[in-house]
């Protein structure tokens, strides 16, 4: 699996880029590309591959390939790809869902094959990448190393090969992008990843990304499960849903600032880990009245003297 990823160095007119410059901000988009990569999959190798470089604002063109590990639906490379052309943009800091979504679904993305669904996740990911600051420090070497060279004007990335970028960071701004301070606004809206054990309130008995109820340590909540996997076990009759059956799954938390306080939007049962079946109701008896300690060795089979055995009752079926 591979993609395309290019860095865009837009040069004064009739300048030639400094090549040891270049090959230092070269090594740091490298370095940025990596570290977001080990963040999404730790297990990941990858290899950056330098396809080829245009004059007069040179482009340098890459591959960026899969060696080892990665997810068949491309997700992990789309999700890298992505982050890192964010971070070379003029809207960096504004890294919402919403942003990254538009951005997913324009047309000089190398997405545009992959479903609705497919690209949510991808944005969610990105969006998580950027408010964690995933591979700031290699971006802010990239601009300081830029920004040694004068006859560099502008940077951006892009998944077109020798194709000036739409968005454009200037020189301006690379000082500020470099400096070890940079600080990106503060979100609005952020994700949270946990494990948890919850109880299901709700079933939806049907395939999809229906919404469940459950309950947990912070109260009742609805929430699709995306683990197609552990949903086909659910309702594959498995597991009989009762009252009482608990998950343990890895919850996918979207929350928005209201004020000062977080406040969860939207949850999403990522993965299933396990099932635990309630245990199965004891049958308790009770007698059909109260009896007080007199009737005490009635009971044990005794009887008190003068009293007549009891007959049976007529709906009794013979043993």
């Amino acid at each position: 699996m591979d993609a395309k990823l290019n860095l865009y160095l837009e040069t004064e007119s009739g300048h030639k880029a400094d090549l040891d410059a270049v090959a230092r901000a070269a090594e740091a988009f490298v370095g940025a590309i990596r570290e977001i990569a080990y963040v999404l999959d730790p297990g990941m190798e990858l290899r950056v591959e330098l396809v080829s470089g245009t004059e007069s604002s040179l482009s340098l063109n890459s591959i960026v390939r899969i060696v080892k590990g990665g997810d068949v639906k491309d997700l992990t490379l789309a999700a890298i790809v992505t982050a890192v052309i964010w971070w070379f943009t003029s809207h960096a800091l504004d890294y919402g869902f919403d942003k990254v979504m538009d951005f997913l679904t324009g047309e000089d993305h190398q997405v545009v094959h992959l479903s609705g669904a497919d690209k949510q996740e991808i944005a969610e990911r990105v969006a998580a990448l950027l408010q964690g600051k995933v591979a700031q420090p290699q971006v802010q070497q990239v601009y300081r190393e830029l920004e040694r060279d004068p006859a560099i004007r502008g940077v951006g990335a892009t998944t077109q090969h020798s194709k000036r970028p739409s968005d454009i960071v200037p020189r301006s701004e690379f000082g500020n992008r470099g400096g070890y301070s940079i600080e990106l606004e503060e979100p609005t809206r952020r994700h949270r990843i946990s494990t948890e054990r919850i109880v299901v309130i709700r079933p939806v008995l049907q395939t999809g990304l229906r919404r469940w109820t459950f309950a947990f340590r912070e109260g009742e909540f609805g929430a699709s499960i995306r683990d197609q996997q552990g949903l086909a076990r659910l309702l594959s009759g498995a597991v009989r849903m009762r009252e009482g059956i608990e998950l343990d799954v890895e919850l996918e938390t979207v929350e928005e600032k209201t004020g000062s306080v977080w406040v969860p939007t939207k949850r999403t049962i990522t993965r299933i880990f396990g099932v635990y079946e309630a245990p199965a109701q004891q049958i308790l008896r009770f007698p059909l009245q109260s009896e007080d300690a007199d009737n005490s060795d009635h009971r044990s089979g005794a009887k008190h003297p003068g009293s007549k055995e009891p007959k049976p009752p007529s709906n009794k079926l013979k043993e």
